[in-house]
């Protein structure tokens, strides 16, 4: 009977084991995955692609988390507001211009390239954005323009030190 009862016991406790190992397995944290190539937005459009960086020297192409394309998604609002209030210095002898190169971000397509930089192992993203796209072209090769103004820019995010630089629009036709 107690040969029984210990067998029974044992048998219990293995199939609790199994069980949490498979839950533990089976909740990995969404963040740390490899994010979607195609993010929509909550009209359920897409309006994020994430492409692959071409080989380049002192770059290793490379991907993007969940929890990376969200530390992009804030930081670069505020590289556009920078970026806003540099083209407003830029242009202060020229008033009249400044309100046709504001970008509102909200307007805008975007294509995130992610990259380590060799040198120093860090992560950081080319960010490819642009108001008008004729097809979906765009969903998988990096739009390349001449011109166009404030209805192209782009810029780099480096993931980890959270720092942007290089934020541009593009120049008018």
């Amino acid at each position: 009977m107690y040969n029984n009862y210990f067998k029974t016991k044992v048998m219990f406790k293995s199939k609790i084991i199994i069980i949490l190992l498979f839950l533990l397995i089976g909740c990995n944290d969404r963040g740390t995955q490899k994010s979607d190539t195609f993010i929509k937005n909550s009209k359920g459009e897409i309006y994020i692609v994430i492409l692959e960086t071409i080989q380049q020297e002192g770059i290793k192409p490379t991907y993007l988390t969940n929890d990376e394309v969200e530390t992009l998604n804030k930081i670069l609002p505020k590289a556009v507001k920078q970026m806003n209030l540099d083209l407003k210095k830029m242009f202060k002898d020229f008033p009249s211009k400044w309100p046709n190169l504001v970008v509102n971000l909200n307007n805008y397509k975007r294509q995130y390239f992610p990259y380590i930089i060799n040198k120093t192992g860090e992560k950081e993203v080319y960010i490819n954005c642009f108001c008008q796209v004729n097809n979906d072209y765009w969903k998988t090769k990096e739009v390349m323009v001449l011109g166009g103004g404030n209805c192209f820019f782009y810029g780099k995010i480096n993931l980890n030190t959270g720092k942007f630089h290089d934020f541009m629009i593009n120049a008018p036709l």
